[in-house]
């Protein structure tokens, strides 16, 4: 059940953050040849891009983790035996669930402030900043909710915890 939740997670956080690659580049793209050939600019691309890329960097946080992306310190756990190792991984994950937890609640918080007080970018689009918030913060969850997996089945499923892919 925790592997495919796992599963679930990567699945759609990874899918949702190749959309969004995708949809910035056709915007990009459109610029660029809205410029070139008609010299005209849409003036918010670069905003909106910027908004994507945020929400690109947050939802694949989780497939970023999983497939090894993040930086670790190999040396230490290397030298180690199998039962150290797992016991050095679990405090890792513990040390990142309460960063996750505390990052996610700050970020909810600001999406919640900036929803209430109605603020906006003070660009062209005026974009209400609880959007790309909300996307920062839906990201934070579901990489929360994928290390709170992780970290139960590194605790209830003994395995080799270099194991970073899921089956």
């Amino acid at each position: 059940m925790i592997d495919r939740l796992i599963k679930g997670i990567l699945t759609g956080s990874s899918f949702i953050a190749s959309v969004t690659l995708l949809f910035m580049m056709i915007i990009i793209v459109g610029e660029i040849i809205a410029r070139v050939l008609f010299s005209h600019s849409f003036q918010v691309v670069h905003e909106l891009s910027a908004y994507l890329l945020v929400a690109i960097i947050f939802v694949g946080a989780a497939f970023s983790f999983q497939s090894g992306s993040f930086v670790r310190i190999e040396i230490l756990r290397e030298k180690y035996p199998h039962k150290i190792k797992k016991i050095i991984e679990m405090i890792f994950m513990a040390i990142l669930l309460i960063y996750l937890a505390v990052l996610t609640y700050f970020i909810s918080i600001l999406t919640i402030n900036s929803y209430t007080l109605g603020s906006s970018s003070t660009s062209v689009m005026r974009t209400p900043l609880y959007l790309p918030q909300s996307l920062m913060m839906f990201g934070m969850l579901l990489f929360f909710v994928y290390v709170l997996l992780r970290f139960f089945k590194l605790i209830i499923h003994p395995g080799d915890p270099n194991e970073r892919r899921e089956e």
